[in-house]
């Protein structure tokens, strides 16, 4: 996430995160907002297993689907194996069924121009390789070093203060919350500076949190109005 988030600060563009897992996933995809992905894609599991097979196609799905309607990503990131099985298959399954040329278990990358420049760890050095794009990548950990939201407070502080704002369901009932939505998506008006380089701020409900009466759309902690970060 913290690759895509770079590549699009540098040159532009957009980002989105895909998750296929159980509702309580959307928590995640709820920081990777916070720390800079443009859209989220949720694909809700329940508790059947998924193979490598299956998950690769439902991946794959998504991606296409997305694509009718935005354009073909330039990147697709995959992590370089699941944590649990350790197949090394989805991310080069779904680049073979999209024809696109993927790398793997890559320790760095750059993007330039219509390529993208991607370094593997080898003995003695690295293996270097240049894709044209579209691609399908694959990352270690140690691609980089990822960021963390922001925030001038911690949970603890969070909870016994004192806020003031406006109830967010009175906002989206006023701006028209049409019935068949899925996620209320934020955007910070400003924005904020994290390991010197400066990104936005994010944040996402389902609409059965976000018109809950104790839901605040707040501009002030403690009598203090909200810093940027």
């Amino acid at each position: 996430m913290e690759e895509a988030v770079r590549l699009v600060e540098a040159n532009g563009g957009e980002s989105v995160a895909l998750c296929l897992g159980p509702a309580e996933a959307i928590e995640q995809l709820r920081e990777t907002m916070a720390l800079g992905i443009d859209r989220a894609i949720h694909l809700v599991t329940g508790e059947e297993e998924w193979d490598p097979q299956a998950t690769a196609a439902a991946v794959l799905e998504a991606i296409r689907e997305d694509e009718v309607e935005n354009g073909a990503f330039d990147l697709v990131f995959f992590g370089n194996e699941s944590a649990d099985a350790g197949g090394f298959q989805v991310g080069i399954r779904v680049a073979h069924a999209l024809g696109r040329p993927v790398a793997t278990g890559l320790k760095a990358l750059a993007v330039d121009g219509a390529t993208v420049r991607c370094e593997q760890e080898a003995a003695g050095g690295r293996d270097v390789y240049v894709l044209p794009l579209p691609a399908v990548v694959t990352v270690k950990e140690g691609l980089n070093l990822p960021r963390y939201p922001s925030v001038p407070w911690v949970e603890e502080g969070v909870s016994t203060a004192e806020w003031t704002g406006v109830p967010l369901a009175d906002v989206l009932q006023g701006a028209g919350l049409r019935p068949e939505a899925k996620d209320v998506v934020f955007w910070g008006a400003d924005r904020g500076i994290d390991r010197n380089v400066e990104h936005a701020f994010a944040r996402s409900l389902v609409p059965a949190e976000a018109m809950q009466r104790d839901v605040l759309l707040a501009w002030a902690m403690n009598g203090q109005p909200l810093p940027p970060q």
